[in-house]
């Protein structure tokens, strides 16, 4: 029995958590599911960006998928700001928005999806950006 609980610790610490960082409650509450139920990683939801900010002190996700209008700061505030302490490399991103933002996502540098989007195109964009 005790090696089994040892492989479960092992199993849960080795599971890989994307940070998604969405204001639209319902918008973000699919994008969570959708990774649950799609995917072997963890998703856990940050409404704005000074959460999302809290959680980095005791998360460290694989990936941070990014909404660009939040309320307190844009998402590509959050990122430079993110950014000041970890590489691009340490925690890649994904941006998201309903408005088109192509030319400043290839300033930074992200891959980017305009929504609406497929949630097909959002689950190939995470296994590209983790693998």
């Amino acid at each position: 029995m005790g090696s089994s609980r040892s492989t479960q610790n092992t199993e849960q610490t080795s599971t890989k958590t994307i940070l998604i960082v969405e204001n639209d409650d319902a918008i973000g509450e699919v994008l969570v599911r959708t990774i649950q139920f799609a995917t072997p990683y963890q998703a856990v939801l940050a409404s704005n960006g000074l959460e999302a900010l809290a959680r980095l002190h005791s998360l460290k996700p694989a990936l941070l998928v990014l909404d660009q209008n939040l309320p307190d700061m844009t998402g590509l505030e959050l990122y430079d700001l993110i950014h000041t302490t970890r590489t691009p490399e340490q925690l890649p991103t994904l941006l998201i928005s309903a408005y088109p933002l192509k030319k400043e996502a290839a300033t930074h540098n992200l891959p980017f999806l305009q929504k609406p989007f497929e949630l097909a195109v959002f689950l190939i964009n995470i296994e590209e950006l983790i693998a």
